[in-house]
C-alpha cells in the first residue's frame, strides 16, 4: 500500500508515542533511489520510490557511509518511520529512515 497523508492521519490516532507507546517502525522492499544529498557531511536526504509510486524524502541521521552503495536501478530495502516535514506552512511525509538494507 502507498504511504499518504490520509495513513499518516490514521497512525497519529494511535500517538502519543513513548516508552510504553512505541513508535511504529515500518519495512519496505524494493526500493529505488531517486537521488541522493550529504547533507552536513554525516546525514543523507534521499528521494526514494517503489512500483512506480510517487516519491518521498528520507532523511538518515549519521548514515553517511551508505552513500557509496546507492545506485540507479539497484534496489534495497528500509526500516522507517513516518513524519510531518513542515516548511513555510506546507506539510510535507517525511521517511525517518532507521536502517538499509543492500
Amino acid at each position: 500500500d502507498e504511504i499518504s497523508m490520509d495513513f499518516y492521519k490514521d497512525l497519529v490516532k494511535v500517538s502519543p508515542f513513548g516508552p510504553k507507546n512505541q513508535e511504529p517502525v515500518f519495512y519496505s522492499q524494493k526500493v529505488y533511489m531517486k537521488k541522493v544529498r550529504i547533507l552536513k557531511d554525516k546525514h543523507l536526504q534521499l528521494e526514494l520510490y517503489q512500483d512506480g509510486h510517487k516519491v518521498l524524502v528520507g532523511l538518515a541521521f549519521n548514515m553517511l557511509r551508505f552513500a557509496p552503495y546507492f545506485k540507479h536501478g539497484v534496489p534495497f530495502n528500509i526500516a522507517y518511520s513516518i513524519q510531518i516535514n513542515e516548511y513555510k506552512g506546507i506539510k510535507k511525509l517525511q521517511l525517518m529512515i532507521k536502517d538499509f538494507q543492500f
